[in-house]
């Protein structure tokens, strides 16, 4: 809602169907150790694999 008015007119570039599955969002600083980014990675692509999000 954008000053208590609907969006009635949405446009999407690209494959909506997409919009409907789960997402997982992963953040992290910038300081972050070398081992901690590849447990992330190893972490992100298991989760990817499992086809849950």
């Amino acid at each position: 809602m954008t000053n208590g008015k609907h969006i009635r007119n949405v446009q999407m570039i690209g494959n909506a169907a997409l919009m409907a599955l789960p997402k997982t969002a992963f953040l992290s600083s910038r300081k972050v150790a070398p081992q901690d980014v590849m447990r992330c990675y190893d972490w992100a692509t298991g989760v990817r694999d499992t086809d849950i999000c």
